[in-house]
């Protein structure tokens, strides 16, 4: 079916308004091409679909930071984001917290005051998620676990590369 041009208006009041001029041989109808609309809205939506994260990644592993990998991994909880880098820097939530950080001693406590503070004043949920680079000494890995678990955080997710890429069948 053809589409068919009306030779009258049918609403007086946009003929009114006189927002069009009228000229004996124009029409008062005005025609839109869609097509160019109807592709922009149709870039728009690939690319919002594709920009949507469907798995909720939550973590966002710096460059310098290289955490080992496993086979069988779990999703992540929401939480606070924990990280220690090989040079002992500390970050909470992106910012650092403590630099220089070193295994406990009798002189200092297991318990570091800077992180357990920022983790008792987010306290958001019961679930921490720590990142750690795979070549820290492990007291220093003991220290922010404690840390972590005298700040009330009974759920301390360790997150990690995936490994299932790297395995071979």
């Amino acid at each position: 079916m053809a589409v068919q041009i009306r030779s009258v208006r049918q609403s007086k009041r946009f003929q009114a308004m006189k927002l069009l001029r009228y000229h004996r041989d124009r029409s008062v109808d005005m025609h839109i091409n869609v097509t160019a609309l109807v592709d922009m809205m149709t870039v728009l939506v690939i690319f919002l679909l594709m920009q949507f994260n469907v798995s909720g990644q939550i973590l966002f592993i710096s460059k310098d930071l290289r955490v080992p990998k496993a086979v069988h991994v779990l999703e992540i909880a929401k939480g606070p984001l924990i990280a220690l880098t090989r040079a002992g820097d500390l970050y909470f939530e992106g910012q650092l917290t403590k630099t220089k950080l070193t295994a406990p001693t009798a002189a200092n406590r297991w318990e570091i005051a800077e992180l357990a503070d920022a983790l008792r004043a987010s306290h958001m949920s019961d679930v921490v998620n720590v990142q750690i680079d795979q070549n820290v000494d492990y007291s220093l890995i003991k220290r922010v676990l404690h840390t972590c678990e005298s700040a009330g955080y009974r759920r301390i997710h360790l997150s990690v590369g995936d490994g299932r890429q790297d395995r071979k069948i």
